[in-house]
């Protein structure tokens, strides 16, 4: 049988565990949208990270339904692609390094990357993940 006092460490540790959880779940802040189809761009602020300068985080852009077809496939229609970008924010420059196409038959292919940074456009999708993923102050 328990003691009163193994009893609370138990509860505390379960309490400490739920609070790891949860800060670890994805938390998705809409930057930007696209200047042609106004699709929504979401960046999961739980996953950036900074490493020599570098910030990276994962990008969600959620496509309108029946407006963007598989680049392989044509049949299958895009629902939402997932990547993870790379910024520098003293060059301001950019690279995807990952990410995958979600299609609306629950299906997902993974997409492919250069290795090479690009500066960032004005007026961008990706300039609104720059000034949100920049002004972030590091721990």
């Amino acid at each position: 049988m328990d003691t009163k006092g193994e009893r609370m460490k138990r509860i505390i540790l379960l309490a400490l565990l739920l609070a790891c959880s949860a800060a670890q779940a994805t938390e998705w802040v809409r930057v930007g949208e696209s200047a042609v189809s106004n699709e929504p761009t979401l960046l999961d602020v739980s996953s950036i990270r900074i490493a020599n300068g570098v910030r990276r985080a994962w990008v969600k852009t959620v496509i309108k339904p029946h407006t963007q077809r598989d680049p392989v496939e044509a049949d299958r229609w895009v629902s939402y692609t997932l990547a993870r970008v790379a910024i520098n924010c003293a060059d301001e420059t950019y690279r995807y390094e990952a990410g995958s196409w979600y299609f609306e038959d629950g299906g997902n292919a993974n997409a492919a990357f250069d290795e090479k940074w690009h500066p960032i456009t004005p007026e961008s999708v990706v300039q609104a993940e720059m000034e949100f993923i920049c002004a972030l102050k590091p721990r």
